[in-house]
């Protein structure tokens, strides 16, 4: 995977790029997808830490969650917006397909994908640890740091329903029948300056 990704580090982009959940090598992916990431938007030196506490928790949660085979990734720095665009997609089974695998919280749920992604949002967590409720996917506590830390929007599509969150508000919303995707995807709009009043301990404790 390095080989392939270092010829990217002079553009602004990464391409659509495939690899196998459940390797040993997931963490070195993430330390090239970072460093690649970092040198192509010239974002602050302060950016490091969130943005590898972002891809680990989503990558990580991919691997332990989604019983995917493959999972996926994009980024584009955008010089006008300052910003970068990074998207995390797996071929799973769904946040809604996660927690009828565990068995948890199905009558909130009701089979409803948005009331999942609602839960998973709310920390409501499928492992069976006393602990993890309030952590759960590891997806509230990355959401909350992009929006309320770095003022970013974040964005998830899961089986029938999506869940976005930025500035202007927060929606969960059921899609028609005829749109599903058969797994999970996230979007995030990363500022690469970051707020000088920025605390990363506030959202990883």
């Amino acid at each position: 995977m390095k080989e392939v990704l270092e010829p990217y580090i002079s553009k602004t982009y990464l391409p659509v790029c495939q690899f196998d959940l459940h390797k040993s090598n997931i963490d070195d992916l993430q330390s090239i997808l970072q460093r690649i990431i970092k040198t192509q938007s010239g974002a602050d030196y302060r950016i490091v830490t969130p943005l590898s506490y972002l891809l680990g928790e989503l990558i990580d949660n991919m691997n332990e969650h989604s019983q995917g085979k493959h999972g996926y990734i994009f980024s584009q720095y955008l010089k006008k917006e300052d910003c970068i665009d990074l998207v995390l997609a797996d071929d799973g089974i769904t946040v809604l397909g996660s927690y009828v695998k565990a068995q948890k919280f199905l009558d909130e749920i009701n089979g409803n994908d948005a009331e999942a992604l609602r839960l998973a949002n709310e920390g409501k967590s499928t492992k069976n640890l006393p602990n993890a409720e309030n952590r759960g996917y590891g997806i509230s506590s990355s959401k909350e740091m992009l929006s309320d830390g770095l003022h970013g929007s974040f964005f998830m599509l899961s089986g029938g329903a999506f869940h976005r969150h930025d500035s202007s508000g927060s929606v969960f919303v059921k899609l028609p029948n005829s749109i599903y995707w058969d797994g999970t995807i996230i979007l995030m709009r990363i500022p690469v300056k970051v707020p000088l009043d920025f605390d990363y301990n506030k959202y990883t404790r």
